[in-house]
């Protein structure tokens, strides 16, 4: 049973409001409260003081993740605790930042609550639960502004050739996040690639990069049918902080096994956004299929 809800419980005993009405609990019309089937009594009787209403279970009890139903026959008023457990995903001690989070059903983190110096603020995020994946917390002045800004590295998504994740940077003194534009989006508009039968063309700006494949080699080791129409960049997204300067890596793949190398792309404050200030492609120079 979630005690730091009966403590609430236990105050707002006095007076009921429920449901866009008052309930008052007196003489034979006792009002029982049960918590996950199980009546709870306290010493306390429902009074009315000044014929002022105090904080409600209801609101109480729905901020502490408790599901609230009046049983009108039963004259009860009806709590179902939420079991989930919350738990801290990163935290950095020394400047008083937590990150804390609920594990649902499909294996993520979600409901994220941060906290700096005893004040919290919520989020929808989510990140993967394997601890080798945890969120990570780092603070930088990625803006050039004198103050050090809170980067929030969340992963979602991992496996055999993929690892993806995503980024949120907070003000840490007022908790407004600043938009970052999407990586996929900035390659959308700013590379053009093309793959044909003997090379793969990459071609950033006034910068384009040409990479012959050995198509023997290809023959030998895989099935050519397999390789994509184009390149794609849907499998693997690093976000990183590098020298007080925001960046992301993302992979580019010629096949589902296959890739070639990354694109770079480096984030600067402007407009009130993250926007590409520098990208770049650079090539894995150890790969099988190249001559």
């Amino acid at each position: 049973m979630n005690k730091k809800l009966l403590r609430f419980i236990g105050v707002t005993l006095a007076i009921f409001i429920f449901i866009g009405g008052v309930v008052f609990a007196t003489g034979d019309n006792k009002i029982k409260i049960i918590v996950n089937g199980e009546e709870v009594k306290f010493d306390t009787e429902s009074v009315v003081i000044d014929e002022k209403v105090i904080p409600s279970i209801k609101a109480i009890a729905e901020s502490l993740d408790a599901d609230v139903k009046w049983n009108e026959e039963a004259h009860s008023i009806i709590i179902t605790t939420n079991d989930k457990i919350r738990r801290v995903v990163a935290n950095v001690p020394e400047n008083g930042i937590t990150l804390s989070a609920v594990e649902n059903d499909n294996g993520m983190y979600e409901d994220f609550t941060l906290e700096i110096n005893e004040s919290k603020r919520y989020f929808d995020w989510e990140n993967v639960i394997n601890p080798t994946y945890a969120p990570k917390l780092l603070l930088s002045d990625i803006n050039d502004d004198g103050e050090k800004e809170l980067i929030i590295i969340l992963t979602t998504g991992y496996g055999t050739g993929v690892y993806c994740t995503n980024v949120h940077v907070i003000n840490p003194e007022t908790f407004t996040e600043t938009y970052i534009d999407d990586p996929r989006a900035i390659i959308l508009k700013n590379v053009k690639t093309k793959i044909s039968e003997n090379k793969v063309e990459i071609d950033i700006g006034n910068e384009k990069t040409v990479i012959d494949i050995d198509r023997e080699k290809i023959d030998n080791e895989t099935d050519s049918e397999y390789f994509f129409s184009d390149v794609s960049f849907k499998h693997h997204c690093t976000f990183q902080v590098i020298d007080d300067k925001l960046k992301v890596s993302l992979g580019v793949r010629i096949s589902p096994t296959d890739f070639i190398g990354d694109v770079k792309i480096t984030y600067i404050l402007k407009d009130n956004m993250y926007q590409a200030s520098e990208i770049k492609f650079e090539k894995i120079d150890d790969q099988w299929f190249f001559e």
